[in-house]
């Protein structure tokens, strides 16, 4: 019997890196599942923020990569949509984002009559965390009206990372949808975590900062709650600029701290260099305003890193575990307290923390339960005709 083919259409992917958590996560279900689904994937042949293709792949043409075949095109257009439908005639389409215009001209077909009609997952990725929908609310919630009026989101299976994303999509758009929960995967082959031993004195402390930087990410709060600090800080941003405006102010921030606050800017790194990255660092810092799940706080917690994040992701109870903090972002004082206590910690509490970070990453990849709500999502949408 022919394995269910799944198209996934997702604006950039592997090897590209500079778009954060959504490659990672498809990336990490093809590795997973692979020997159940026969995935195609098509993508465009350029990173984010970049305009030339990448160097190892064809444009326009199916590139086997893994378990998947992967269209790198040269541009997204109505066109090819409709000829990669014919090519593959799929028994799911996979779409990543809400907003993607991607996604966008592919209902818009759907709604149209001009591709078959096939079972649609929709993965929001956190579009709909009220952090998130605070930024460009007008134009956002414009168009979400107008695609409701036309029904361009009708009839499909949403995906959602956790409990608290589907409540926050039924908060965002319907009631009255289907939603799946299925929780984003992690590598299938673990990276070898770097487990060095950090020294750790009172009255310093190394922070990194690892994400895409946007307003959604907030690394102008934790600039300012690192500038209020006392003791030697040192604060490393690793991670593609993708608003040069919000990079502006970020850089206003950073010149107004005082001389004990080191900051560097390191760039995008490739995945493979992440957990070496992570590996040099004592705590992950990211007040975001909004996660469907975090790749970055996971690889983390694996890399011996406990975390300070806000209350806006999926990582919850994080201090009963000892592995780091998840705080509201209206507690300023919460945020210099848990600080202030990083910088205060001494090796000993450090070691035990980030011991504790390990075995957690660790304990929650193992739950097999992760593959399991994810094939029940496919096979739920394959059967849904």
């Amino acid at each position: 019997m022919p394995k269910p083919r799944i198209l996934i259409l997702i604006d950039y992917y592997i090897p590209g890196y500079k778009s954060g958590g959504p490659v990672r996560t498809i990336a990490n279900v093809v590795e997973h599942l692979g020997e159940e689904f026969d995935f195609h994937i098509v993508t465009r042949d350029h990173d984010a923020t970049e305009t030339q293709p990448y160097p190892d792949i064809e444009s326009n043409i199916w590139n086997q990569r893994g378990y998947s075949q992967v269209f790198y095109a040269s541009s997204i257009s109505f066109g090819l949509i409709r000829q990669v439908i014919q090519d593959v005639s799929p028994d799911t389409v996979y779409l990543n984002s809400f907003f993607s215009p991607f996604a966008i001209r592919y209902l818009i077909m759907r709604r149209l009559g001009l591709v078959p009609h096939v079972p649609v997952i929709l993965a929001p990725r956190g579009e709909f965390s009220p952090g998130a929908l605070r930024l460009k609310r007008l134009k956002k919630r414009t168009y979400m009206c107008l695609a409701s009026l036309v029904g361009l989101y009708r009839d499909l299976i949403w995906q959602a990372s956790s409990e608290q994303e589907k409540h926050e999509i039924q908060a965002g758009w319907s009631k009255d949808i289907a939603i799946h929960v299925a929780p984003n995967m992690p590598p299938r082959v673990l990276d070898d975590a770097d487990h060095r031993t950090r020294d750790k004195t009172p009255g310093s402390a190394h922070f990194v900062f690892l994400s895409r930087i946007s307003p959604k990410k907030n690394i102008t709060m934790a600039l300012r709650l690192l500038g209020q600090l006392e003791g030697e800080i040192s604060f490393s941003i690793v991670g593609p600029v993708r608003d040069e405006k919000y990079w502006r102010q970020c850089r206003e921030v950073i010149s107004t701290l005082p001389r004990n606050v080191k900051v560097e800017y390191l760039g995008a790194v490739p995945h493979h260099q992440v957990q070496e990255v992570l590996g040099g660092c004592h705590f992950f810092l990211l007040p975001t305003m909004g996660e469907n799940f975090g790749h970055a706080i996971l690889e983390a917690m694996l890399a011996g890193c406990p975390v300070l994040i806000s209350d806006q992701t999926p990582w919850h109870g994080l201090t009963n575990r000892g592995v780091g903090w998840d705080l509201p972002l209206e507690s300023e004082n919460d945020w210099l307290r848990a600080l202030q206590s990083c910088v205060n910690m001494d090796y000993a509490e450090f070691n035990t923390m980030s011991s504790n970070a390990r075995a957690f990453a660790s304990h929650w990849i193992a739950n097999s339960d992760l593959r399991k709500a994810n094939i029940e999502l496919f096979r739920l949408a394959s059967h849904k005709e």
